[in-house]
């Protein structure tokens, strides 16, 4: 079972920031990789989803609403609470 990240922004309260991509699941920050939802709560969260060797081919990163994340980058879903948002 698949959900396309416009609908997960829309059902969590998040905002998405670039293409809608089809989610599959879940993945640690440091195993970043396709098709799967990466929360990135926190820098060091963050930092490792960067490193991840399929980092951009993530559907996307859940991330606070006002953290600047540098690109390249696969789409942002940005929440006040990235933790709880999931």
């Amino acid at each position: 079972m698949s959900i396309d990240t416009a609908t997960l922004a829309e059902r969590i309260g998040a905002h998405l920031e670039g293409e809608a991509r089809a989610a599959v699941g879940l993945a640690e920050p440091g195993d970043a990789q396709a098709d799967r939802i990466v929360v990135a709560g926190d820098a060091d969260a963050l930092r490792r989803a960067r490193s991840a060797p399929d980092a951009e081919r993530s559907a996307a990163w859940v991330v606070a609403t006002d953290v600047d994340v540098d690109a390249p980058h696969p789409p942002l879903l940005r929440h006040a609470g990235p933790r709880l948002a999931l």
